[in-house]
């Protein structure tokens, strides 16, 4: 008895691959996110731009999406730098 072949599933994409240095060519020039163009380009508080350094660096968006800070991977997340800049852009 002969099985019977195994049917092929074909899935969509979940997800949609986003380049963050710029590494994947496309169209043979290198191409960025929009969001980590937007979030590297902001400065941080010793006003420095650029890359993201390491995974732990950390951006705060205001509730209407704006970037209000940046903060590197060696500031803790519950500094007194982070908390304060928090608060400032809560509403109310």
């Amino acid at each position: 008895m002969e099985a019977e072949p195994t049917p092929t599933i074909r899935h969509p994409p979940r997800v949609t691959r986003v380049t963050g240095r710029g590494r994947v060519m496309i169209q043979s020039r290198p191409r960025r996110h929009p969001l980590y163009a937007a979030l590297t380009a902001t400065a941080d508080a010793g006003g420095d731009a650029g890359d993201v350094q390491w995974n732990f660096e950390k951006f705060l968006l205001t509730p209407d999406g704006t970037i209000a800070a940046r903060f590197r991977p060696r500031t803790e997340p519950y500094s007194q730098e982070v908390v304060a800049a928090i608060e400032a852009v809560l509403p109310g």
